[in-house]
Order: C-alpha cells, then structure tokens, then sequence
C-alpha cells in the first residue's frame, strides 16, 4: 500500500513538471506599413517572461529582417512576405532588434530609428 502511494506521488509530481515545462508562451509581432508611410514592428516593444517565444510575422508585401543591434543577443532573420521567424528568450534583459533591409530603419548615435523593436524578458 504504501509504495502504490510512493508512485502515486511520483506520478504526479511528474505531471505536475511537464505542465510547468510546456507553460511557456508564444507571442507575435507583425511587420506593418508600407513604402509611403513607413515601416514598423508592432507592438514595437513586447514584455515576455524567460522562456517564452516571440514570432515574428511578415503580412506585407516586402522582405524584412530581424537583426539584433547589441551584444545580448544574436539573430539576424529574413523575414520573407508570408513568412515568419522566432526565436526563445532563456535569460532576462531587453533585447533590441531592427529590419536592415534598405530604408526600412538607420541608427544615429546608438539609437534606432523606424523598423526597430525591442524584447523585455521578466
């Protein structure tokens, strides 16, 4: 009786891991605007906790990318019409990214202008 009980526990403590293991979350960002008005990552900032996803989506009718532009972090993404990227955060921090196709954001001093986002990881 008392070892039924032992793998009882053992069961659903078990459980109770793989629930908390597989509760991370995905979220999206799109690309959006167009030539005349510009273009923009929205949300342009996305709170997640470690271990979340972003996916970042492309609705448009451009090719876009995602690249980071400080040492946190490295991804540097196409992102096709269509199309979508991801990438899981494992650590905290805010992680800055930006679209390098031609016209679509510039850097002045270390700031990002126009295509340009950022990750908050709690």
């Amino acid at each position: 009786m008392r070892r039924m009980a032992v793998v009882g526990v053992a069961v659903a403590m078990g459980l109770m891991l793989s629930v908390t293991q597989s509760q991370a979350d995905s979220f999206r960002v799109k690309a959006s605007g167009n030539e005349s008005e510009g273009w923009t990552w929205q949300p342009g900032t996305r709170q997640v906790n470690v271990g979340d996803r972003v996916v970042w989506t492309n609705p448009t009718d451009k090719t876009h990318t995602v690249s980071a532009y400080d040492k946190r972090w490295s991804k540097n993404s196409p992102v096709s019409p269509g199309e979508r990227t991801k990438f899981t955060f494992k650590k905290t921090g805010r992680f800055k990214y930006r679209c390098m196709t031609t016209g679509h954001s510039a850097m002045s001093d270390g700031k990002c202008a126009g295509m340009c986002g950022k990750v908050v990881v709690r």
